[in-house]
């Protein structure tokens, strides 16, 4: 992976076979960063797993073996004791031209990701919410 950081802005080009979720987690921590926002991350991905949340600890996960088109991804990444904690949802596209979307649970990069990155400076966290199941976001 090969990233720039200006200011709170970070771009960040990821290379074929990478994890992706794991790249984002490494951006977190090199820039020291509390929590980020995803602005805009497309590019082609492979070995997706997706989610629908049910209920707790039960994300109905199903596996996409692509290679798919990163067509979108939105969300946030909290870091809590040098942990990043995802919360990203996707939107793949397939040859086809059929469109997918869920939970972010997993993926490795295909042939190239370009991502970019916005560092929040409000102090956020992440708390289990025991009557849904969530890490839920507090403010």
């Amino acid at each position: 992976m090969d990233h720039n950081r200006s200011g709170n802005t970070i771009v960040a080009r990821m290379f074929p076979g990478e994890d992706y979720l794991l790249c984002l987690g490494e951006l977190c921590i090199s820039a020291n960063a509390m929590a980020v926002v995803v602005i805009s991350s497309i590019g082609q991905l492979r070995n997706v797993e997706l989610g629908y949340f049910v209920g707790p600890s039960d994300y109905s996960p199903e596996m996409f073996e692509g290679p798919c088109e990163l067509l979108s991804v939105s969300g946030s990444i909290i870091v809590q004791d040098n942990i990043p904690i995802p919360h990203l949802h996707a939107v793949l596209g397939n040859r086809d031209k059929s469109v997918i979307g869920g939970h972010l649970i997993s993926g490795k990069v295909e042939i190239t990701n370009e991502t970019v990155l916005e560092i929040i400076d409000v102090p956020v966290s992440r708390r289990l919410d025991l009557s849904t199941g969530l890490m839920d976001l507090v403010p």
